[in-house]
């Protein structure tokens, strides 16, 4: 027992002391503050970020060894035949031949820097003496060293998360095949639009294969939130910005708090391991924060043997279980649809599909534009900075030690000959130039003081160019607004608040019809404590958990007939679908399974009383003892462990938490999940702010903690402080980071 916690211990990194290192031209100084937070000091960017890679490497190896694993379709080699499904999609994809195109493409400077990254990360895994991870150890895995195309990978995984269209493409062809369009208008709640007719002789099997094929969409209406407001509307007299990122909840997370200094060079905010630039945050100058557009960037074309311009085989696998893949490449992107049949190479007349993806462009240089930011001295640099951030699209708000704040949608967006995007293409709808960056959505210095983005509609009904129909569900961007919008200053902790804000405008616009008609005696005996309530999601109060379990059992009534089979994979909340049906379109509301002719009222007031039960058979009948917070527990899962009962409560990382779907601090839910359905799976997995009136103003957290290593104490030591709304407060300027600093270490150059 001792020896293995020894043997464990060493996974540990070294904090103190003096390292002799390759590939660094100075001396280099690592220093950490109490609550592990990196500043990284040297003596030029390029060793700057040459320590970011030691210290990613460092606190989060297993991590990034995931990510570029999964990314190069190499999992199995790690984890055995269990991982060959995920292998066959992402050598199909070929991340790594994208990767070396985009390298390749990009500037000398830029990889130069990558270069270096790499150089930091390896120089960490030769220079540390004992096991890189638990994780590693335990699967007896040796890595290969970073190279500077794996960063590039780690970006296009990134985009994955972000992305799902392809996936709702399939479903609303497949859809159309039992509903009629107006229905499946109805449940992304789009116009409807007559499907092409060639469509109905495209074969289930084919969708059916192409759905296994693609990673699922993420849970419907996830985001995040940014903002920012100028000089005049903030007590310190300059611009300050605040951005929570929402992401899939996970230990370790996904960021990484880091500070890199060099002469000249000096900026600090969230980093992703794996990926060598601050992604949110600020410089001596400029603060700059984002959120997921939403844009359409993926396509499915329906293709034949005749588009087939080119073939390649790909080794996979490990030992008994390797074998080889035949991958075929069309105009419209690789063949996706046979992934699960083993490539079968055959191709009936019309009947496989292709992806298109602006992630698989050989000439994205996005990682390019992630430097420059770093270097912007004003908004106009920050512009110029993002024509090179091809995606995935993000809303970016900006602001400048000057005063002046900004806006801009930045991306690769397609424009199609034909169509937008809703179903798949038979080749009509190829795509053609982008969007040119200069008529993507975009605002600068508006009266009113304030700019945002909460992953709603950023364009005006005019806009020229088609982006999404998937537009997040509006509530956030609501409340945001109604709190900006009057025209008083904030300060810094005013922004924290209202990132912790849990009030439910979704909740607000139900509640009045649950309420509106008559309820059965347990649904009555409730009614004043849910009239009185407000929506705010307290932790500690029953209102949300009641609301929230009888809002799922409505979903379940309304949909889950018409949809059959195909409920499972589309049942999620959909608030606007909802209103739509009760105010609109009642027909869903009867079950076409029965005789009976069910009413929405009807529905509404039987699904309360599913709710119920549900409650009562999870927690009890005593409504006084319900919390909201008993159900709704902030899950942040490992991605080996959790999938192992006995190692499950060691590495998993969970804390009840208040808020909702729909609430500024958004914490997301899956209700498909029977187990779980009120788990906050998805949420801010970093608060930041950034005021620009000095220095030493920014404030930011993490949902886990800084450490990837579970015996380390930053393992999970700010979960606590992130699930109280707090903040920890980050020093830039030397005098600071030095009074802050408790781990000092030196590389120097061998």
């Amino acid at each position: 027992m001792v020896g293995g916690s020894w043997w464990l211990s060493r996974t540990l990194p070294q904090v103190d002391g003096e390292l002799i290192v390759d590939e660094i031209n100075t001396t280099l100084i690592i220093l950490r503050d109490g609550d592990g937070v990196a500043h990284i000091r040297a003596k030029s960017e390029r060793d700057a970020t040459f320590g970011l890679g030691f210290v990613h490497a460092q606190e989060r190896f297993w991590q990034m060894e995931l990510a570029r694993r999964v990314g190069n379709g190499r999992l199995a080699e790690m984890l055995g035949a269990r991982a060959l499904p995920a292998d066959r999609y992402f050598r199909t994809l070929g991340l790594a031949h994208v990767a070396e195109r985009n390298l390749a493409a990009l500037s000398a400077e830029t990889r130069n820097l990558l270069t270096a990254y790499a150089a930091g990360v390896n120089a960490y895994l030769t220079s540390h003496d004992g096991p890189l991870a638990i994780e590693l150890a335990l699967l007896r895995h040796t890595p290969e060293p970073w190279r500077p195309s794996d960063s590039i990978i780690a970006i296009k995984m990134m985009a994955m998360q972000l992305a799902g269209n392809a996936a709702e493409e399939a479903m609303r062809a497949k859809l159309l095949k039992r509903l009629s369009p107006e229905q499946v208008a109805t449940l992304w709640t789009n116009d409807a639009a007559a499907p092409p007719p060639w469509l109905a002789t495209l074969d289930d099997g084919v969708l059916e294969r192409t759905l296994a094929a693609l990673p699922p969409p993420p849970p419907a209406d996830v985001g995040s939130n940014n903002w920012v407001v100028a000089g005049w509307r903030s007590t310190s007299g300059k611009p300050i910005l605040a951005n929570d990122p929402h992401l899939r909840l996970t230990a370790p997370t996904t960021w990484y708090l880091a500070h890199l200094s060099a002469p000249g060079f000096n900026v600090i905010g969230a980093t992703i391991p794996g990926i060598p630039v601050v992604v949110v945050g600020r410089n001596s100058d400029t603060a700059w924060g984002v959120t997921n557009t939403g844009t359409d960037v993926q396509d499915l074309f329906v293709v034949d043997e005749d588009d087939v311009i080119g073939v390649r085989e790909e080794a996979i696998g490990f030992g008994d279980d390797s074998g080889t893949i035949i991958v075929r490449e069309t105009a419209h992107g690789p063949i996706i649809s046979d992934v699960r049949a083993e490539h079968a190479n055959i191709i009936a007349p019309g009947q496989a599909i292709a992806l298109r993806w602006t992630m698989l462009d050989g000439d994205d240089p996005t990682i390019q534009a992630g430097f420059a930011l770093a270097r912007a001295s004003s908004v106009d640099d920050v512009r110029r900075a993002l024509r090179d951030f091809y995606g995935p699209m993000q809303s970016f708000v900006m602001a400048d030690s000057t005063g002046t704040i900004a806006f801009l949608a930045a991306g690769r967006v397609p424009v199609r000959a034909v169509g937008d995007g809703w179903l798949p293409s038979n080749g009509e709808g190829a795509w053609g130039a982008d969007i040119p960056f200069d008529e993507l959505p975009a605002a600068r210095n508006p009266a009113a003081g304030v700019l945002f983005s909460a992953n709603q509609r950023i364009v005006a009904p005019d806009y020229p160019h088609f982006l999404t129909h998937d537009w997040a569900v509006p509530y956030r961007a609501r409340r945001i607004a109604d709190v900006l919008g009057d025209g008083e200053t904030f300060a810094s902790d005013d922004f924290r608040r209202l990132q912790n804000d849990t009030l439910s405008l979704m909740a607000r616009d139900f509640l009045p019809r649950l309420l509106a008609g008559p309820l059965s005696v347990r649904g009555e005996a409730i009614r004043p404590g849910l009239a009185a309530w407000d929506g705010t999601m307290a932790a500690d109060r029953p209102e949300p958990l009641i609301f929230h379990a009888w809002y799922r059992a409505l979903v379940t009534r309304i949909f889950a007939d018409e949809l059959g089979e195909e409920f499972p994979r589309l049942n999620s909340r959909r608030p606007l679908a909802v209103e739509r049906v009760l105010d609109e379109e009642p027909e869903w509301c009867d079950d076409v399974t029965t005789d009976e002719a069910e009413t929405c009222a009807g529905q509404i007031a039987e699904a309360l009383d599913d709710g119920l039960d549900w409650i009562a058979a999870e927690y009890g009948g005593d409504v006084t003892a319900w919390r909201w917070d008993a159900a709704h527990i902030a899950i942040s899962r490992h991605a080996l462990f959790s999938k192992i009962p006995v190692l499950k409560h060691l590495f998993e990382i969970t804390r009840p938490h208040g808020g909702g779907p729909y609430t500024v601090m958004q914490a997301n839910t899956r209700i498909d999940d029977a187990d779980a359905p009120f788990a906050e799976v998805h949420a801010a997995a970093l608060r930041s702010i950034f005021d620009l009136s000095g220095p030493d103003t920014t404030r930011a957290i993490v949902h886990t903690g800084q450490s990837g290593h579970r015996l380390s104490r930053h393992y999970d030591d700010l979960a606590d402080r992130w699930a109280a709304g707090e903040l920890l407060s980050l020093a830039m300027t030397a005098q600071a980071v030095d009074a802050a600093a408790v781990h000092r270490l030196t590389l120097r150059p061998r």
